[in-house]
């Protein structure tokens, strides 16, 4: 295999249902999966700090039951040597992956470092980027059961009943609304194994209340400043997706996921009048908001300069204001699966 092969391993998550018939309605089988994807990039996102990213995959049911097969597979391995893999050691990160795996990162480091050593040698060079990406994709795959799993009594005692795990929260409980409203599904399971420890009569308890969401923009404290940033991920399609970059402050490598607002940027964009690098430079006014000592819902309001090249004019601090006064750009919802 070659190289460039083997930095994106496939976790497989396993959806099994216990039921008498050997087919599911489709809505259900789009409501299970595409909640599994919802809980699944909410942890990421939560656990990894935005940093990472996984493609979702779908392969073909097996006879027998009803089996749902889901892959995790990483796409941002680069990133995740950054910022991601130093959340991941962080008290928060840790704690997260041991409550909802009963297991800490270091367990799960040996875990990833075994399976690595099945495929390649320790002295290859993608070795350690190759087993980052099996510990990435398996926390993520075991976070997800974990996350499904557990009751709401769980959820609270673990911390996760809090606005940052609303999308999390608020697929779970359509997951089982699903389920119970299909009388033909009996259990539920993780496994590709006959196995189905969740029965039907607990599926209600893992049915839980929604936290409120974040504060009304107007009510946000936003902080905005000049910053040189480099892109580790562009997305050349205005639709929502957000952008990874990295900057440096105080001497210390930060990663961040933003979003641009610039519609003079986009136009140069849309006319192919950008000349892009392997990794390009931004000088920006951004605005973010920080929670936890993280930076979050950061926005690119103008885009100074692009490799060099101007861009557009200098906001001024009135100009921010009216700008940041008017409510910042929710999540992007993914389509639906089959849209």
């Amino acid at each position: 295999m070659a190289g460039s092969e083997l930095i994106s391993p496939v976790q497989l998550f396993h959806i099994h249902l216990q039921t008498s018939e050997h087919y599911l309605p489709l809505p259900d089988f789009i409501k299970l999966s595409q909640s599994t994807r919802v809980i699944s990039e909410n942890l990421s996102e939560v656990i990894f700090g935005n940093n990472a990213k996984i493609d979702f995959l779908i392969f073909p049911p097996e006879t027998g039951s009803f089996h749902i097969k889901i892959g995790f597979k990483s796409l941002t391995v680069a990133g995740f040597l950054g910022g991601a893999w130093v959340f991941l050691n962080s008290d928060i990160g840790n704690a997260f992956i041991k409550g909802f795996t009963d297991h800490d990162a270091i367990y799960w480091s040996e875990w990833a470092g075994k399976k690595a050593k099945e495929t390649l040698s320790e002295a290859h060079e993608n070795f350690e980027e190759y087993k980052k990406g099996i510990l990435y994709t398996k926390i993520i795959s075991e976070c997800t059961k974990g996350f499904i799993s557990i009751d709401e009594s769980k959820i609270k005692k673990i911390g996760a009943n809090t606005p940052q795990f609303r999308n999390a929260l608020s697929a779970k409980n359509i997951f089982y609304e699903t389920c119970i409203d299909n009388n033909e599904i009996t259990g539920l399971g993780f496994s590709p194994r006959n196995e189905f420890p969740i029965k039907r009569n607990s599926f209600p308890k893992k049915i839980g209340s929604i936290p409120d969401s974040s504060k009304n923009d107007d009510d946000l404290n936003w902080a905005w400043e000049t910053r040189t940033i480099l892109i580790t991920s562009p997305v050349w399609v205005k639709d929502g997706r957000k952008w990874q970059a990295v900057y440096t402050i105080n001497k210390k490598r930060k990663s961040t996921s933003i979003t641009i607002e610039d519609e003079l940027f986009w136009s140069y964009v849309e006319n192919n009048k950008l000349e892009t690098q392997i990794l390009d430079r931004m000088k920006v006014q951004w605005a973010f908001i920080t929670e936890g000592g993280r930076q979050k819902h950061t926005r690119v309001l103008k885009v100074l300069e692009f490799n060099g090249r101007k861009i557009s004019p200098r906001l001024n601090e009135n100009q921010i204001r009216q700008m940041l006064s008017k409510a910042y750009p929710s999540e992007r919802e993914d389509p639906e699966l089959f849209d």
